[in-house]
């Protein structure tokens, strides 16, 4: 999974988090991050993320 080019679907991606011990506060960033990169792979549906398109 972390040697992928593409990022993975996202409920694959919060297990991983949560199987590595991150929680709370902290998944919320990785969350961001994940959906920061998702967003600059299909500018169009991402409106709400300024800079991206």
């Amino acid at each position: 999974m972390l040697n992928k080019e593409a990022l993975p679907d996202y409920n694959r991606y919060v297990s991983f988090l949560r199987a590595c011990g991150i929680e709370g506060s902290r998944i919320a960033d990785w969350v961001f991050t994940w959906r920061s990169l998702k967003a600059r792979q299909h500018p169009a549906a991402a409106p709400w993320m300024r800079g991206i398109a």
